[in-house]
């Protein structure tokens, strides 16, 4: 990103395209194991349960203005953290089933105790 921001200086920002749907470690210089990186994936699915606290504590904000955040659009994120590895395909099968973010930490917490 340096060496685009010097070669472009009158560029605001930048724009990130599909890398960070297939590793949320994009923007550093990390990669989870699967892409021949270091990143474990225990450590993937802290990131992911991280996420999922994010989603519900604005979940919450929301309920408390009488409106609801829908939990469909959060099972594209699935693919982000479950990728690459032994046994993803079957976890995220095992993931779209869920309806809430509970029901993702018990199929999260079932899945890491048998790494």
């Amino acid at each position: 990103m340096k060496k685009l921001s010097e070669a472009y200086p009158e560029v605001d920002g930048f724009m990130i395209g599909r890398g960070v749907f297939f590793n949320p470690y994009c923007f550093t210089n990390r990669k989870p194991v699967g892409l021949g990186g270091e990143v474990e994936i225990p450590e993937i699915m802290e990131l992911f349960r991280f996420h999922l606290d994010v989603f519900d504590a604005r979940c919450r904000e929301l309920e408390a203005r009488d409106s609801r955040y829908p939990f469909e659009p959060l099972k594209r994120m699935f693919k982000v953290y479950v990728n690459s590895f032994d046994g993803a395909s079957d976890l995220r099968v095992k993931l779209m089933d869920c309806k809430s973010t509970a029901e993702i930490r018990a199929v999260l917490d079932e899945f890491c105790a048998k790494l």
